[in-house]
């Protein structure tokens, strides 16, 4: 209702020879114009009062420029088109001079500047009183500077997905994986957190939280899409260029990265990759480099009468190369150039030719121009999505929308046919008007709890209203932007799911030391036991700071009471933890075995004995001498002392002594079956140990273990043996085979007999 009473009242536009300059957002209308408006029908005698000025753009001009031609292009029909414009310039003539009374007569009152008052003759409409929440005026305010931190959910649609053609054949759910791969290759580029979220009709909720620039292009990467395009093979080398320079060039100029099939490869298929901008650029100049080896033809058409050319959704463009089956590329709107390339048959180009010209001077003739001031800020919504908005108006009215260069200028020109401005006038500020911005309060800390595991929680709150674009900014408030009737609804639900969360959840923050942290997360870090059984038993979520901020606040976020009894458990353990004390004893590491005992029997008593103690004994591969003890101050310091008495134990019983002995004597000092080494050990209570093998350093090193007296007199006996018997002489006899029997007499009684007669022989 009230874009008709808008229309409505700004009928008074339909006249053909009025082109009006509107400013925004208060309508006001600046003219210069004699013309007199007290006599249009549609403003009767409300004209005194208006505030608004109107003025008139001026008649049409009386020549029409000539139809710019490439240089070089040849026209039969050049004297037949001067005849048509010096026809169409008389009539033009004819037409101010009839028009003329109207222009330069009138009273000093009619010629006089008229003024509109926009809130007088556009009252606004009354309030219903069961409404609820701010007004639209409310919700469209511009917030303030948002920080540098934000959060940014948005949904890709299956449409635009880069891995929908692996879906699409036979490759079930790999292309998850490589839609996940790809996101943390650009998490790692930009220093942004992404989550994708699944949903059932192939689209994607992306969240994407970071720094403002870093977001931006975070989601820049994410959304850029691909084009396919089929270039005959032959042209590939040739776009390729020498050493790939021609495609490097491409690229470079284009923003994007072009995949040619490799010389072994049969396909014809190009792909192009990145800005949506930057591929029609890309496409446009693919396809002019390889028209150029047919015949074509240049158009030099100033670009404002491009929308025209192309129509609706490139409606007109694809008729002509449908009727002529020629091969038409127009600059896109980033492009710097002017030339429309024809390509095909020449027959198709001269019939295309002359439909784009009968376009080109048609619009040429009839148009009208007028600027609207739009904030710089409403640009986008008049747009729309991939310039959705502008191509609506296009269609509905016939009329273009230029948006100025300057990002920062609030001119938005429109071109038409002066019946359908008013319209199109219309329709810009309905778009303008048709997205508003709001802010929900709501603390930084609560955004993880409305955002939810990958955006499901906001998707439940959201999800049906998926032209509201949501941003969490980190000075704890929440960007709506959007539909009005969507912002208020979303706006509505979000203020009670806060409300919600305030009453249910609680933050706190609990007092540790730095030293401290790494025992309440433990080397598991944030999955440590502790932390986990508080996450899964008070429903409380445990933020440790980063080590090197130094910050001693250990923060809690979860249910209130969950959050209190968490706050307790940790206070325990830190004051656990502060008194705890930790103590290295150095014991040799060939008594770690004897000291841990048969299956860690002396562990177990240590541990009866001091159950808050931790004893770590090192493992038998570092070969080291350090035992740790944790725990308590006074239980470690008691442990300590029993550990230390029983290593002074083991040391008195486990004394050793190395007494080198030659390798000749060893037998004699083992002595038949090990009797001599056996009695010596009995004697002195000592362990002697004989060396097993014959090639290592120490095969002439008896070691002797036990106590310190006892194995210096084990020392003194063995060294004793090793005098004695470097006394012996041994003498070899030859006494034929056949006398050894009798030698030995029966039984042996001869051979043993001859020890006794003479003492010391053997």
């Amino acid at each position: 209702l009230t874009v008709f009473d808008f229309v409505f009242s700004v009928g008074w536009l339909m006249n053909p020879d009025i082109s009006m300059m509107y400013s925004s957002p208060s309508l006001n209308m600046v003219s210069t114009d004699s013309l007199t408006l007290n006599g249009s029908p549609m403003l009767g005698n409300t004209m005194d009062s208006l505030h608004v000025v109107t003025s008139c753009l001026g008649p049409v001009a009386q020549s029409a420029p000539a139809f710019p031609v490439a240089p070089g292009a040849e026209h039969s029909a050049q004297k037949q088109q001067q005849q048509q414009q010096q026809q169409q310039q008389q009539q033009q003539q004819q037409h101010i001079q009839n028009s003329q009374p109207f222009i330069g007569s009138g009273t000093v009152e009619q010629n006089r500047k008229i003024v509109m008052d926009y809130e007088a003759d556009f009252p606004k409409l009354a309030t219903s009183t069961n409404a609820s929440g701010p007004t639209l005026s409310a919700l469209a305010t511009t917030p303030a500077i948002r920080s540098t931190t934000v959060t940014q959910i948005f949904q890709l649609p299956y449409e635009e997905r880069k891995f929908r053609m692996k879906q699409d054949n036979q490759y079930g759910s790999n292309e998850r994986n490589s839609e996940q791969i790809e996101c943390n290759e650009i998490m790692q580029k930009t220093a942004t957190s992404i989550e994708l979220c699944h949903n059932k009709d192939q689209s994607i909720t992306i969240v994407v939280s970071g720094k403002r620039q870093a977001v931006e292009e975070a989601r820049k990467m994410i959304t850029q899409a691909n084009r396919e395009l089929r270039i005959p093979k032959q042209y590939h080398r040739m776009l390729i260029g020498k050493e790939g320079r021609r495609l490097h060039l491409l690229e470079k100029e284009t923003d994007c990265r072009i995949v040619v099939p490799n010389r072994n490869n049969s396909s014809d298929v190009i792909k192009v990759i990145g800005p949506r901008e930057g591929i029609e650029k890309a496409i446009h100049k693919i396809q002019i480099f390889v028209d150029e080896q047919l015949a074509s033809e240049n158009l030099i058409i100033p670009k404002i009468y491009y929308p025209w050319i192309r129509g609706p959704d490139n409606a007109v463009v694809d008729r002509i190369k449908q009727e002529t089956g020629v091969s038409v590329h127009i600059p896109p709107p980033s492009a710097n150039n002017e030339v429309i390339v024809v390509t095909g048959e020449k027959e198709g180009v001269c019939k295309a030719v002359a439909q784009i010209r009968e376009i080109y001077e048609e619009k040429q003739r009839s148009c009208r121009t007028v600027t609207v001031s739009v904030a710089p800020s409403q640009h986008s919504y008049v747009m729309g999505y991939q310039r959705s908005g502008i191509t609506e108006i296009l269609r509905d009215t016939g009329v273009s929308v230029e948006f100025p260069a300057d990002e920062e200028s609030p001119e938005i020109t429109l071109r038409g046919h002066p019946d359908q401005l008013g319209y199109a006038v219309a329709m810009v500020y309905a778009k303008a008007s048709s997205i508003v911005t709001a802010r929900v309060n709501c603390p930084t800390w609560l955004h993880k709890f409305i955002i939810g595991s990958k955006g499901s929680s906001l998707k439940a709150i959201v999800g049906d209203f998926l032209k509201v674009h949501v941003t969490f900014e980190s000075e704890g408030f929440i960007f709506l932007e959007g539909p009005p009737q969507d912002v208020e609804r979303v706006k509505q639900l979000l203020n009670d799911r806060v409300a919600t969360l305030e009453n249910e959840m609680a933050t706190d923050v609990v007092i540790v030391h730095p030293s401290l942290h790494g025992h309440i997360i433990g080397k598991n870090g944030l999955n440590s036991t502790f932390v986990v059984r508080i996450r899964q038993e008070f429903e409380v979520n445990v933020i440790i700071p980063d080590p090197g901020s130094h910050s001693s606040e250990v923060r809690l976020e979860g249910k209130k009471a969950g959050v209190v009894k968490a706050k307790e458990e940790i206070q325990l353990l830190a004051e656990k933890k502060e008194n705890e004390k930790i103590r290295d004893i150095l014991i040799d590491n060939r008594f770690h075995r004897m000291m841990i005992g048969v299956k860690g029997e002396h562990v177990r008593d240590l541990r009866q004995r001091f159950p808050n103690v931790v004893v770590n004994f090192p493992d038998q591969g570092r070969k080291s001498d350090v035992v740790s003890l944790r725990g308590p101050k006074n239980e470690v310091d008691a442990c300590y002392g029993v550990l230390q008495q029983m290593y002074r134990e083991l040391l008195e019983s486990k004394h050793q002594v190395r007494v080198p002995i030659f390798k000749d004597f060893l037998k004699h000092i083992i002595g038949k079956g090990g009797a001599n080494i056996k009695k010596l050990m009995e004697e002195t209570g000592t362990k002697i140990e004989i060396p097993s093998d014959e090639n290592s350093n120490e095969s002439n090193v008896i070691l002797i273990t036990g106590k310190k007296s006892d194995t210096a007199k084990a020392e003194k006996m063995l060294q004793k043996m090793q005098s004695e018997l470097a006394s012996i002489v041994t003498v070899e006899l030859n006494i034929p085979r056949k006398l050894h029997s009798s030698l030995i007499g029966s039984g042996g009684r001869l051979i043993h007999s001859i020890p006794s007669h003479r003492r010391g022989a053997h």
